[in-house]
């Protein structure tokens, strides 16, 4: 899954009648446009992995009035929080470009809390792959798609400790993900008996940590080989 942390960029300007006296205003909206437009030039310059979504959240009152506050919400995303790092430093970089260039006043604040890659544990996923065949659950080929686009706090726990997360389907046929056929979707048999199956593999996976020490500490020691022999620098 991608790091991601989320930032809300609010624009202060200044109210005037957009007719009889624009001159006199400063535009807050214009700066969150610019802020957009920005974020679009600076796409082609960043990594392929990185995903930089977000709503305009306030864009004024009355058409003729000078929006004196704007905002929008913004989630950044890449597969590595280091590289995150830099995207945030660009963006932020952006929006100051766009409050200079309206007038407006920038105020940035934290609008999601970073969540952390996931780090992958191929000891655990053999573990699990062996219990959830022992319980009867039916396993799909890998996607060599390099993982999910998504981002989910486990990324946080996986980067202090080995772990695995184990997705299971939900539908025969694809659905759309924040869906409402996925909301559907998720309250079905098949959902319902893959979610048993799940606990299942996970739980009998607890138990062979627990009845096998040797399994224990050959996690342990790819984790600590993933990590570079060190734990990473924690931001949660």
């Amino acid at each position: 899954s991608l790091a991601m942390v989320g930032y809300r960029y609010a624009f202060h300007g200044k109210a005037a009648h957009a007719a009889a006296a624009p001159h006199e205003g400063i535009n807050a909206l214009n700066a969150v446009i610019h802020l957009f437009t920005g974020i679009d030039a600076l796409r082609q310059h960043l990594r392929a992995d990185v995903r930089i979504h977000g709503v305009i959240t306030d864009g004024g009152k009355a058409a003729n009035v000078v929006p004196d506050f704007a905002a929008a919400n913004f989630m950044l995303r890449s597969r590595d929080q280091d590289y995150l790092h830099e995207v945030v430093e660009k963006v932020s970089q952006v929006a100051e470009g766009a409050a200079q260039m309206t007038g407006a006043r920038l105020e940035i604040l934290p609008a999601h809390p970073m969540y952390e890659n996931v780090r992958p544990s191929a000891v655990l996923a053999r573990s699990i792959k062996a219990n959830a065949q022992i319980v009867g659950m039916r396993l799909d080929e890998a996607v060599a798609s390099g993982g999910s686009g998504a981002s989910t706090d486990f990324g946080n726990v996986s980067q202090v400790v080995p772990s695995f997360a184990l997705r299971f389907a939900v539908s025969e046929t694809p659905v759309p993900g924040h869906s409402l056929a996925m909301t559907a979707a998720a309250k079905t048999d098949l959902a319902h008996d893959n979610a048993i199956f799940t606990a299942k593999a996970l739980a009998l996976t607890a138990c062979d940590l627990l009845a096998d020490p040797a399994l224990l500490a050959e996690a342990r020691k790819e984790f600590q080989a993933r990590a570079g022999g060190q734990v990473s620098r924690r931001s949660n």
